[in-house]
């Protein structure tokens, strides 16, 4: 498995890159271990390999929405024609929580839009499936969400039993490309708890919100690689005025309580294998 935080990496060209990765039109196009001269060179120099992303969004087309058996079968379909054409990733999107039911509340974050954004809720499910049908292809998640559904641990944990599932069949070497976030609407993790707690959190949430997401990495990778540890072992949060583009009412350093407090944990199957 590979652990992707960013799907898009980036580095001056000229002296030479590692990875490059950019989505053009549902296709990622990915050159690694290229020396090149100009941003330009890399699209016609050196071996190309090309992935593919699904974003299963049940949306209205010529004032018809699919239904969600439709959207699974064309899924399918394109997921089998990518591997028999080549290509090396497939990237499904991933997305929970309805998105209109959310237009029902006070402040809908995609009011015109009709439909679901996305029907895919767990890469991990999905990836079974598209391994099982397929013959070449990966699977990479963009993005796994590890507020929502239980939160980092519980992410950890689902990991790590998908690993043991994936690595029983000692002739499997496809890998799942594994990209994580925040999510992109707070309407994903509230109901889970992430979000403002007091007037203070509020006030501060546009900076608080990415050290909660930096809080939930550390715990996620730290039970992925199988250490066992309490929620004390965890680096807290602290909020300083200097973080944030405008002057603050207030001056010191200000601890976060933590979002996950936990005694200490191992999370299982043990013995998951991480290559």
């Amino acid at each position: 498995m590979r652990l992707t935080r960013i799907l898009r990496t980036w580095r001056p060209f000229g002296a030479g890159f590692g990875a490059v990765v950019s989505v053009v039109s549902g296709v990622v196009i990915r050159s690694r271990n290229l020396r090149l001269e100009g941003p330009l060179k890399s699209m016609f120099d050196g071996a190309m390999r090309f992935d593919i992303f699904f974003s299963i969004c049940q949306n209205e087309v010529a004032g018809h929405i699919p239904s969600e058996k439709q959207m699974w079968r064309n899924f399918f379909d394109q997921v089998d024609l990518a591997d028999g054409l080549g290509f090396e990733t497939a990237w499904i999107a991933e997305s929970h929580l309805s998105s209109e039911v959310q237009k029902q509340n006070a402040h809908p974050v995609i009011p015109s839009f009709k439909g679901e954004i996305g029907l895919n809720t767990d890469i991990l499910q999905l990836a079974h499936k598209v391994f099982a049908r397929t013959k070449n292809l990966n699977v990479g998640s963009a993005i796994r969400n590890i507020l929502c559904n239980g939160g980092p641990i519980a992410h950890a944990e689902a990991v790590r039993t998908f690993l043991s599932l994936h690595g029983f069949d000692s002739s499997e070497k496809r890998l799942l490309d594994f990209g994580f976030a925040s999510g992109r609407f707070p309407y994903s993790n509230e109901p889970y708890g992430v979000k403002p707690r007091n007037e203070f959190e509020r006030k501060v949430w546009p900076v608080l919100k990415g050290l909660v997401f930096q809080q939930a990495t550390e715990i996620f990778l730290r039970f992925i690689r199988g250490d066992v540890f309490s929620s004390k072992d965890v680096k807290a949060i602290v909020i300083t005025p200097a973080m944030f583009r405008e002057p603050q009412d207030w001056t010191e350093p200000v601890e976060i309580p933590p979002f996950w407090v936990f005694d200490k944990v191992g999370v299982i199957p043990k013995e998951a294998p991480l290559e």
